[in-house]
């Protein structure tokens, strides 16, 4: 695991501490969810692989706040090649930090918004006849997103999860934007 990366779940680790210190006691209640789906990335350097399984963690927690929770979302995608392209393997990382609303709708379905700040790591694999290769980039970008849960029990939940995340990296000597819309569906706790 190169360093960058590193620092970036230490960082996340951190966030989600202090996240948890900030919640009033009395009022602590933490909703994670365990996030499946895809993600299409917009840049026209992927385009053979702008197509990416996706899975995360989704965490908030609540801050004592009119509503406002603070987002820690973990994410990790990827899509490979095994044709006669010289790219291989293109990977993401991202770790989406900020806040998230969610609106009463007297109901069992809870909608929500949020955004945030994207820290992202991407890595491409090529071979180009001589063997594999392969370079990694980081960037920091924003991110917003919205879905809507349904409590199954009080507390487990099940939803829907719609973001869009910008980043751009440099790959290869290229710049490569790591713009991309994910939409999955999500199975979560609630305490």
């Amino acid at each position: 695991m190169k360093q960058p990366f590193t620092l970036t779940i230490a960082l996340t680790v951190s966030l989600s501490a202090s996240s948890l210190t900030l919640a009033e006691a009395n009022d602590s209640i933490v909703n994670a969810k365990l996030f499946f789906g895809g993600k299409t990335i917009d840049s026209s350097a992927w385009s053979a692989q702008d197509g990416h399984g996706s899975i995360g963690i989704l965490a908030d927690f609540h801050t004592g706040s009119h509503g406002i929770r603070a987002a820690v979302d973990l994410f990790g995608s990827g899509s490979e090649d095994n044709t006669t392209s010289q790219v291989k393997g293109t990977y993401t990382a991202e770790a989406h930090l900020g806040l998230r609303k969610y609106f009463d709708a007297q109901s069992r379905f809870k909608p929500y918004i949020g955004g945030g700040v994207n820290l992202a790591y991407a890595t491409q694999e090529n071979d180009n006849g001589s063997g594999r290769t392969s370079d990694e980039g980081m960037d920091i970008g924003l991110w917003l997103n919205g879905g809507v849960d349904f409590l199954v029990t009080d507390h487990i939940t099940a939803g829907v999860d719609l973001r869009y995340a910008t980043a751009n990296v440099e790959l290869y000597g290229d710049s490569v934007e790591l713009n991309a819309m994910s939409t999955g569906v999500s199975l979560g706790y609630r305490w």
